[in-house]
């Protein structure tokens, strides 16, 4: 973690509660939440951690249903997109934080898919690759339009079939990082749109 343009010694933040591999993190306000991956065990795969910036401690949400999931920020509240049941069945539903629990307030995606890449522009949700039926790792792209509430499918997909990839917007582009490789992909934003119409 940076703080004041350096990085701050570990002995600053507590350790996680549950350490994980290949997770996610999403920040809202005050508070990262931290989700996905691998954590060891099945029941640890599918809690969500909490920090709180302003106390430093560490707090968890009553599970989710599903696990390897991927994750992101939708009005203001935290949504956990895809992921895998506990029979490894992957899903295509999306269930939000309401800060009481966990409910599915937007349609399912049209491709059932864990671990995938997401990552959230204005009224538009991306969401990238990941593992679908009979473990096979996807390409396709898929968007949710928050306003509308509808999925947009498109012809566009990713160079090539990735999981527990990472998607950020910096500057006029799109990065996608996959961990596993130097692999390192990036489109122009305003090409990117263009393909949904």
């Amino acid at each position: 973690t940076a703080g004041g343009g350096h990085f701050l010694k570990s002995t600053d933040i507590p350790e996680a509660t549950i350490r994980t591999r290949l997770g996610n993190a999403v920040a809202l306000t005050e508070t990262v939440f931290v989700f996905g991956g691998e954590c060891g065990n099945a029941a640890s795969n599918r809690i969500v951690q909490v920090y709180n910036v302003l106390t430093k401690k560490w707090s968890t949400l009553p599970p989710s249903p599903y696990s390897l999931s991927g994750a992101t920020i939708i009005k203001d509240q935290l949504t956990l997109i895809g992921g895998e049941d506990t029979h490894g069945t992957p899903t295509s539903k999306l269930l939000t934080w309401t800060g009481e629990e966990w409910l599915e307030l937007y349609p399912p995606m049209h491709t059932a898919r864990s671990s995938p890449g997401v990552l959230a522009i204005g009224d538009l949700v991306i969401v990238s690759g990941g593992v679908g039926a009979g473990s096979r790792v996807l390409d396709t792209i898929e968007f949710l339009d928050i306003k509308t509430k509808k999925w947009i499918q498109s012809n566009l997909k990713l160079l090539r079939p990735l999981s527990s990839h990472h998607m950020a917007l910096c500057g006029e582009y799109i990065y996608i990082y996959y961990w596993g490789s130097a692999f390192f992909w990036r489109m122009n934003k305003k090409n990117f749109m263009a393909s949904l119409t």
